[in-house]
């Protein structure tokens, strides 16, 4: 069985929502999560064999790390000496 730490994040193994562990005390897993549903973050505690690390690296929704990044066309322009 995985062992988990506060601030990994995880997965149900048979799928889900992406997940924070707050806390591991045995095979209890306290996990937190933003629900887009609710509008608010939830808790729930999960068996640890019941979920997996989830690398996002490896995940496609959070590939593309430029479309978090300011956009600088929109930005005024400084004019500066010639």
């Amino acid at each position: 069985m995985a062992s988990f730490e506060p601030g990994d994040i995880v997965q149900i193994k048979s799928g889900g929502p992406i997940m924070t562990v707050v806390s591991a005390k045995g095979a209890e897993v306290l996990c937190l999560w933003f629900s887009e549903q609710a509008g608010d973050v939830k808790t729930t505690t999960i068996p640890a064999l019941a979920l997996g690390k989830v690398d996002l690296a490896d995940d496609e929704d959070f590939e593309d790390e430029d479309e978090f990044e300011d956009d600088d066309e929109d930005a005024p322009k400084a004019k500066g000496k010639r």
